[in-house]
């Protein structure tokens, strides 16, 4: 009997995989050309093109098409390794069918027309949170996109955050693909944008993650491939389900109410308010994934963190309006509630220094004097007494009264005066003075910088009491952001403090791993030396318009682009290539670019310039010392970087700026020509 059935079933499967009926093979793959996408998940699955198909997150040629009225077998090729897809084409709707998959296994999927409702559920969580040393692979197909269009991915976590981001420029060939490979070392965000192709899309991924997508020509809508897919997906329906309703959080954080009636106003808004809308979307949507309902969530709470946080751009700038104690209590339930791989990926050390220093970090001045006495107690070099800590206390009070606009100058009382002499005295003496030579200059600087960047924000961390895990990831995350805010390889001290906060070898390898990032910029030459002007012909000029008369006269009979900018500034950073680019087409002109460098440390300013590449014979580049630059800052008027201003061939400054690049990309060749006219 069992002999008979599996003869029974050889039989059966022969039947199945015939072509039946006499139907007409044809090798054209145009009768199921477009994307499929799997009905009980919502999952794109294949997309099948003109020369090429995508599949299993990667890119395949066709080894062979055979496609009747009722079924479709396609053998793809890559690399080596073939896959054989079958579909079972419903003859009543060209846009269903189903994929076989073994004897009895059948697939259902749809040409994708919008969004697909999963009809499955899915029961599989965010994971434990882990730190792994790894990356993201992100592969695209764009169609009708021209080749060589460039599309922007960048990577956020704990390594990679709003001020330091992993990113990547891919071109897109002349089929229309991409791909990137990108750092990640845990549950992240991976963002990619291509302007051309409309696409602007945010999704999850993990260490190791494959990502493929493409931009359905039919719908418009972006399909994803990969772990995180489904998730994706129902983020998309949920975000128009909110946007079809107008049932946005709107909360001014600026407004005029007391700081308890606003964080009320948070609570009700953006935690009842989030609820209320997962409830209506999942009973319009059910089942969601697990998934989804912890991202959607930890989104929640996030926001809940992040408008809570924004008060303190409300606050009065007298220095005496500060965010009520409340406020620290709330960040610390919210946080505590996140899943432990949200909070991983967050740990956003500012949110919390902000908070419970009552709003702004504005109102504490740091000194090298103090800074350095308090390093020398710290590390047994030379003890305070307890009269030298009153006279630190005092000066300390008598700093944060002048930050803040409590007291003037005038009106500080003599204890603030004797502490001044008192510690200038102690400044003077042998040993710190023996110390300070010894160490030198940058040591100094660099305790100032560690204690202003690092250990005040992380102070905070730690008397907040979190557990010990996001306290190491929040002091990851300063010291990965001092790096990138400063442009140069780290100190001594600097290391000593990482090392000292941070035991996780992944994180103590990508720190260092940025770290030689600069080691090797420093390392480099620069491609035309000549565009680094010298500071000293300057440097004792006390007139803002000599001092721009004696600049000015050396590009006489050119037109100038000025471009006020700064090593700290990102926005400035950023749009540097643009403007190179725009340079090296002016090449033979009279045109020059002239970048004037605001408060930027000298090893800063020209990590910056070696690693952008930016020296040309159009191109030059002024550091002037702090005095001389705040001349020309206030003689032109300038209030935020980059600012843009042009100069005719007489010397002439024309009214008014230019937009930067970001905000109109052509607006500063338009002026630039307008001139050589």
């Amino acid at each position: 009997m069992k002999n008979i059935f599996l003869a029974g079933a050889v039989a059966f499967s022969f039947l199945a995989a015939g072509c039946g009926g006499g139907d007409v093979v044809s090798d054209s793959v145009a009768p199921v050309a477009g994307n499929w996408t799997d009905c009980r998940t919502g999952e794109w699955r294949y997309g099948f093109y003109d020369g090429m198909a995508i599949a299993e997150g990667d890119f395949w040629s066709y080894e062979s098409v055979a496609v009747t009225a009722s079924r479709a077998e396609i053998v793809l090729h890559r690399d080596g390794e073939s896959k054989r897809v079958v579909l079972l084409r419903d003859n009543a709707a060209d846009s269903l069918c189903r994929e076989r998959r073994g004897l009895f296994s059948r697939r259902p999927l749809v040409r994708a027309t919008g969004y697909v409702a999963a009809t499955r559920g899915d029961n599989r969580t965010m994971g434990e949170p882990s730190l792994v040393l790894d990356s993201v692979a992100v592969r695209g197909y764009l169609p009708d996109v021209e080749a060589g269009t460039e599309v922007a991915l960048c990577i956020s976590n704990i390594i990679h955050n709003d001020n330091t981001f992993g990113g990547v420029t891919s071109t897109v060939d002349s089929c229309g693909c991409f791909e990137a490979k990108l750092p990640c070392v845990c549950l992240s965000e991976v963002a990619v944008e291509c302007r051309a192709a409309d696409v602007y899309e945010y999704m999850y991924c993990a260490p190791g993650d494959e990502i493929m997508l493409t931009r359905d020509a039919a719908t418009g809508r972006t399909l994803v491939m990969g772990e995180y897919a489904r998730l994706y997906n129902e983020e998309e329906a949920y975000r128009r389900y909110v946007q079809e309703r107008n049932d946005y959080v709107d909360i001014d954080y600026y407004d005029t109410i007391p700081h308890e009636a606003y964080l009320d106003r948070v609570r009700s808004e953006v935690e009842e308010g989030g609820r209320r809308r997962m409830e209506g979307f999942a009973a319009a949507s059910e089942p969601l994934s697990r998934r989804f309902k912890e991202a959607n969530r930890a989104s929640t709470l996030l926001s809940m963190i992040n408008y809570a946080s924004y008060r303190r751009f409300a606050l009065r700038p007298d220095g005496k309006d500060r965010l009520p104690e409340c406020y620290a209590s709330y960040l610390d339930s919210a946080v505590a509630a996140l899943p432990p791989q949200f909070r991983m990926s967050w740990s956003d050390p500012n949110v919390y220094f902000n908070v419970r220093t009552g709003g702004s970090r504005g109102s504490k001045s740091y000194s090298a004097v103090i800074e350095t006495l308090l390093y020398m107690d710290e590390h047994g070099i030379r003890t305070l007494s307890e009269t030298e800590r009153g006279a630190i206390e005092v000066y300390n009070d008598g700093m944060e009264a002048l930050g803040n606009g409590t007291m003037s100058a005038e009106a500080l009382p003599d204890s603030f005066r004797a502490a001044v002499d008192s510690l200038n005295a102690l400044w003077s003496g042998d040993k710190v003075q023996a110390f300070v030579k010894e160490k030198g200059d940058k040591f100094i600087e660099e305790i100032v910088d560690v204690r202003m960047a690092i250990l005040d924000p992380l102070e905070k961390i730690v008397q907040s009491g979190v557990d010990r895990r996001f306290e190491e990831l929040c002091a990851a995350n300063l010291f990965m952001a001092d790096i990138f805010y400063r442009q140069h390889s780290m100190g001594e001290l600097w290391f000593s403090e990482m090392r000292k906060h941070i035991t996780d070898p992944v994180l103590r390898r990508c720190i260092e791993a940025e770290n030689e990032k600069y080691l090797a910029i420093e390392n480099t030459g620069l491609d035309y030396p000549a565009s680094i002007m010298p500071s000293e012909p300057y440097a004792a000029e006390s007139d803002a318009e000599q001092l721009w008369r004696q600049i000015a006269e050396r590009y006489r009979g050119k037109v100038v682009a000025i471009d006020f900018w700064g090593t700290w500034c990102v926005p400035c950073r950023e749009e540097m290539p643009a403007v190179k680019d725009l340079a090296a087409q002016y090449a033979g002109k009279d045109v020059v670019f002239v970048f004037l460098a605001y408060r930027s440390p000298e090893d800063s300013w020209l990590n910056v310039i070696r690693e952008l590449g930016m020296t040309a014979p159009n191109i030059v580049h002024f550091n002037l010392p702090d005095g001389q630059m705040q001349l020309l800052v206030e003689k032109f008027g300038v209030t935020s970087y980059p600012t843009h201003i042009v100069v005719d061939r007489q010397g002439r400054v024309q009214p008014g700026t230019v937009p930067g690049l970001w905000v109109d990309d052509a607006a500063l060749g338009r002026a630039i020509d307008a001139l050589l006219d």
